[in-house]
């Protein structure tokens, strides 16, 4: 993914990046190798680091899928008060056109992998957002609310799973008002103490 993204940006000349979920993940990575970007714009970030594959709450979905079938599993989930109705209409119309075995597996997939870790959000000097909402237990907040504290120049903004699925546009608006609070804030400059051993990346500034 950070692959891909950098390809992208390179092609086009991006000064912003962004993206969510996984997309999310790429695109602070590739922040934390690039001096002179203008922003980072992350939504939903799902975990920080690496997550072992099979664990978590997309594969306890692949196993009621591989166990119950897709129609039992959209089926309950018409029902469930939990899961707004957005999320059910999008599920009923993607899933039928998976089969059994290819819709745990991309399930699965959305599980494990790596995501950047806190040295890594650390060397993000440019000015970021971070949206994080509610609801959602494949996107805690909690892991939002820690990308906001890790990163060196962020803002939060939260909304709810609800709100954010209906209208996404307003997950775009967030993103963009929180970047807007965060380039407004004084410029970071990485430091480094004269005597503190040096790995070659930058070092956060003492107190952030």
């Amino acid at each position: 993914h950070v692959g891909d993204l950098a390809t992208v940006a390179d092609a086009v000349g991006a000064r912003v990046v962004g993206g969510v979920s996984l997309g999310a993940h790429a695109a602070a990575a590739f922040a934390a190798t690039r001096s002179g970007l203008d922003g980072v714009l992350v939504c939903l970030p799902a975990w920080t680091g690496r997550s072992a594959p099979g664990v978590g709450v997309h594969a306890a979905v692949a196993e009621a899928v591989r166990h119950d079938g897709v129609a039992a599993v959209l089926a309950r989930a018409v029902t469930d008060p939990s899961i707004p109705g957005w999320l059910v209409r999008t599920l009923a119309r993607d899933w039928p056109t998976h089969d059994v075995a290819s819709l745990a597996a991309s399930l699965l997939a959305l599980d494990g992998g790596r995501a950047p870790t806190d040295a890594e959000l650390a060397r993000v000097w440019c000015p970021a957002a971070v949206v994080g909402w509610s609801g959602d237990a494949a996107h805690p907040l909690t892991v939002a609310e820690h990308w906001a504290r890790a990163l060196p120049r962020a803002e939060l903004a939260v909304t709810s799973l609800q709100d954010g699925g209906e209208e996404p546009a307003r997950l775009g608006a967030a993103a963009v008002a929180a970047w807007r609070r965060a380039a407004a804030r004084p410029t970071v400059t990485p430091t480094v103490r004269v005597g503190e051993p040096h790995d070659g990346g930058p070092h956060r500034p003492n107190g952030l």
